[in-house]
């Protein structure tokens, strides 16, 4: 697992753990520890930030933009490419010699994607669903300073999420599913019930429930994107 925190990094975080518990083994490259890192974890190898690294992004247009460090590295990490670039080293694999992060670079600008400027073509189809009546849309986006390890670890940044643990849909969707803000929402979501306290917000589509994903209290009720079964108040 390379910079990834499985119960904010994926769409199902149930569906990665079910299997990270069936590998054989767990190698994780992060720039933090966290104590489930250290229970599913075999090997944990201590890599910088991108902050702390040299670096290449490429958007969706396939520009490339490469960044610099912003400042020295912590103690004895490394930057992740050097890591793989020792493992590689060590298994006699004889493309990983690269001395520098110049001449890798320069392998990232000979990928065909990046050469033609263009992204494999997919062609995405759809149907209009009739739905049983106790189902609502989840909407479930991750917050802005909860995208990765290093804005999730800002206690500033982290003090402006004071209530979104609490699910939001519209007064329509309320008043057409009989729902009672002072009730709560009861669902299932991933094989299991949940149940969260929801505000009205007429922002949300009809049938529509936002409940952001990356958030300790939203992690583990299945994907971010799904549809919820609405339970009655006395099941």
């Amino acid at each position: 697992l390379y910079q990834l925190e499985p119960e904010y990094d994926v769409n199902d975080s149930r569906k990665a753990f079910s299997s990270i518990n069936q590998a054989q083994q767990v190698i994780c490259f992060n720039s933090y520890v966290t104590e489930k890192m250290l229970d599913y974890a075999d090997i944990i190898l201590p890599i910088t930030p991108c902050s702390e690294m040299a670096g290449t992004m490429i958007n969706a247009f396939a520009d490339v933009n490469k960044f610099s460090a912003a400042k020295e590295h912590f103690e004895m990490s490394k930057p992740g490419w050097k890591v793989c670039r020792v493992l590689g080293n060590l298994f006699g694999l004889d493309t990983f010699l690269y001395r520098n992060i110049a001449e890798l670079q320069k392998e990232i600008e000979k990928i065909d994607m990046v050469k033609g400027k263009s992204l494999p073509a997919k062609v995405i189809s759809w149907q209009k669903k009739n739905l049983p009546s106790n189902i609502l849309l989840r909407i479930g986006d991750v917050p802005m300073y909860r995208v990765d390890s290093i804005v999730r670890r800002a206690g500033s940044l982290q003090k402006v999420y004071t209530d979104m643990e609490v699910a939001r849909l519209s007064e329509q969707t309320a008043q057409h599913y009989a729902l009672d803000e002072s009730k709560g929402l009861r669902v299932v979501s991933g094989g299991a019930e949940h149940f969260f306290d929801f505000k009205i917000d007429n922002s949300i589509c009809f049938a529509c429930v936002y409940i952001p994903g990356a958030l300790p209290e939203t992690s583990f009720i299945g994907p971010r994107h799904a549809y919820l079964e609405l339970l009655e108040e006395d099941s």
